[in-house]
């Protein structure tokens, strides 16, 4: 007795009891009994499991970091001291243009990049405009109290005014602001994130590797690079991304 199926692989119909398996690509018949076994069985297998935790690891992981870069991406509240400092040894930020800087005061001035180079030196008497070509910038003014010393965070086109006269010497802090180079690396950072996200939604409904395998990737980056700096912590924070990784690289046959 004939009985004509559609290949679930390929499309092609066929005989199926002439024709165990389908003549162009092969694949086997299975009846719907069959199937709804085998889709069982699938559906319970530790290593789909495996993967669908590690993708769950990655979003969450990717999720809070992401609450973390949005917000930061939209603070407007002035960067503590800390921030600053920070800041200004990453090469991405200290190569960002700079504002305008007003000053008021008296004696003379040395005017350094982050790297040391002297871009402007002279003789302060009043007020004075400076114009920063990078985003981090020495500004060192000597008085006749001493000598003061300021690391200027300034977004491109604004402008701060900074009255030295009769200030005491030391070391302190000047920002404008957050609009410029910390917002766009947020955002940047928030990107990768929203990313990572997205590999471990896939991971979990088996579907995409590649997207996977990408938010892997990036959910790794960070403590890599730690990693060198900072061996220590590089570890721990590899700890949770590579359990995640792990997981869902082991059952990689299970995507579809």
């Amino acid at each position: 007795m004939e009985e004509t199926v559609d290949c679930q692989e390929c499309g092609l119909r066929y005989d199926s009891s002439q024709n165990a398996f389908c003549p162009r690509c092969g694949s086997e018949h299975k009846a719907p009994e069959r199937r709804a076994t085998m889709d069982l069985v699938k559906r319970s297998d530790p290593a789909r499991r495996r993967v669908q935790i590690g993708g769950v690891i990655l979003m969450a992981l990717a999720a809070l970091a992401l609450i973390q870069f949005l917000i930061a991406a939209f603070d407007t509240s002035p960067p503590d001291d800390a921030t600053l400092e920070m800041l200004s040894g990453v090469e991405l930020m200290r190569d960002t243009p700079g504002g305008d800087l007003d000053v008021l005061g008296n004696g003379t001035y040395v005017l350094r990049l982050m790297d040391g180079t002297e871009v402007e030196n002279g003789t302060l008497a009043g007020s004075h405009t400076f114009d920063l070509s990078s985003t981090f910038t020495n500004l060192t003014l000597t008085t006749g109290d001493g000598e003061i010393i300021r690391l200027i965070y300034l977004p491109e086109g604004e402008s701060h005014t900074l009255d030295l006269q009769g200030a005491a010497p030391g070391q302190e802090w000047v920002a404008a602001g957050t609009v410029g180079a910390m917002q766009a690396l947020a955002g940047f950072m928030a990107f990768f994130a929203a990313l990572t996200v997205l590999g471990g939604l896939m991971a979990f409904r088996l579907r995409h590797r590649k997207v996977a395998y990408l938010a892997c990737g990036l959910a790794l980056l960070p403590g890599l690079v730690l990693l060198i700096l900072l061996p220590a912590a590089g570890l721990l924070l590899l700890l949770l991304p590579g359990a995640a990784t792990g997981l869902i690289v082991s059952g990689r046959q299970q995507f579809q």
